[in-house]
């Protein structure tokens, strides 16, 4: 192989795997949440630290 056709390889391989890092990174952002929230009840929301029983 002549010196362009290694680098035409190179950069091909090159953009193959920023293609594969733009798809992974694309379903992160815009992919499926798979993270369910509940509504957290009032007394839910913080502990109260301060309210534990001293032995």
């Amino acid at each position: 192989m002549d010196e362009k056709d290694k680098r035409i390889k190179e950069l091909e391989q090159q953009v193959a795997e920023l293609n594969e890092r733009i798809a992974f990174l694309t379903s992160k952002l815009f992919g499926k949440k798979t993270e369910k929230t509940r509504r957290l009840q009032e007394d839910d929301r913080q502990l109260d630290l301060f309210d534990l029983e001293e032995e």
